[in-house]
């Protein structure tokens, strides 16, 4: 495939191995039998000194769609004010990767994006050349065959440059950070296991049929704790019930909100799969305690050039132990740790990750 920008071409060359490609599917006995997720980690070498704001995340995500929006050229009628009206929202990659649009919808047009933003965890917000910024991105079923067009607008930023500039003049518009896309690898959280799929300075973005399959989260659910479990949320966790905020957290809220974020994830992207059943489980979800919270409420506000509003990102972020029959909850609870949980997923928050007993104590 060919594409190109402002006049200049990028080739891309997807290689297709005798295994697989782009968005395959393996069938495992499970409730979300055809659900896999493709987790790819991307590194960024900092050419200039930038700053980014406080929701890294959301900074990426932001930065990502306008490259595919405005520099790639992707977006062929930027006057419209969504994708919802788009006679070409069915085939477009803007649409389908970052601004979804379902017309059958049950609760409006929009619906979850294929992907969710793995941001930095390091808690730094100003680079200096030199250094690497890494981050990753779970790509959710079928939406795995977005992986090439992301990869794409990560390298538009060598172009369009990432965060503010902080070794040139203050102006309006400000003049972003240089950057250069390194190394692409596909990764299993659960089995350790990593494959390049492009390299640095290369234009060929190899397939990978390295995915987490419902079989993986099966096994590694298996190998969790039963009774007490802790959970630590990397990014800030947003849960709303009712139309409000879930203050203190609760297990039952937790349980209800990743039950309709996995329901949801699989009806559009897997391949016909359905995890109904999970949403039967906040009932019995009422019964698991809080052993001990060490949470805290982080305030974020995110910025949209769309609408040119702010809106409150904030939520909970540390661990918290839950303590009680487990069991029922594990595999749900490891599909969260792949697809995020509550408000602004997409943009990386609700990423959690499941602790060993020798870590919970730590």
């Amino acid at each position: 495939m060919s594409y190109s920008s402002r006049g200049w071409s990028t080739t891309l060359v997807a290689e297709i191995s005798r295994k697989g490609s782009w968005g395959s599917m393996e069938s495992v006995q499970d409730p979300v039998a055809g659900l896999s997720v493709q987790i790819v980690e991307l590194e960024l070498q900092i050419l200039s000194p930038l700053g980014l704001g406080r929701h890294v995340g959301a900074a990426l995500r932001g930065a990502l769609f306008e490259s595919l929006r405005s520099n790639l050229n992707v977006c062929l009628y930027k006057h419209l004010p969504s994708c919802q009206p788009c006679t070409l929202r069915q085939v477009c990659p803007l649409s389908g990767l970052l601004a979804t649009v379902d017309d059958e919808a049950t609760r409006g047009h929009d619906v979850p994006r294929p992907l969710a933003i793995r941001p930095p965890l390091d808690g730094v917000r100003v680079y200096p050349a030199g250094s690497v910024l890494r981050f990753g991105a779970a790509f959710f079923g079928d939406g795995a065959r977005y992986v090439p067009y992301l990869i794409l607008a990560a390298r538009e930023l060598e172009r369009s440059g990432l965060g503010l500039r902080l070794d040139a003049p203050k102006r309006i518009p400000p003049e972003r950070g240089l950057v250069r896309l390194g190394r692409v690898d596909a990764v299993n959280p659960f089995s350790g296991a990593r494959e390049t799929i492009r390299a640095t300075d290369s234009d060929v973005i190899r397939a990978s049929d390295l995915k987490v399959t419902a079989r993986d989260v099966a096994s590694y659910a298996a190998s969790l704790p039963a009774r007490s479990l802790t959970l630590e949320l990397l990014t800030p966790l947003r849960l709303v019930e009712a139309g409000k905020l879930v203050h203190p957290l609760r297990f039952d809220a937790l349980i209800s909100r990743l039950g309709d974020r996995l329901e949801a994830v699989t009806r559009h992207y897997g391949a016909g799969s359905s995890a109904t059943g999970y949403r039967r489980l906040a009932d019995q979800a009422r019964d698991v305690e809080v052993a001990r919270d060490e949470t805290r409420w982080l305030d974020l506000e995110t910025h949209s050039s769309r609408t040119g509003r702010w809106s409150p990102t904030g939520g909970y972020v540390g661990r918290i132990t839950f303590r009680g029959n487990l069991a029922p909850f594990l595999p749900l609870l490891a599909w969260g740790a792949l697809t995020h949980v509550g408000k602004s997923a997409t943009r990386g928050n609700g990423w959690y990750r499941i602790l060993g007993p020798e870590e919970s104590v730590a």
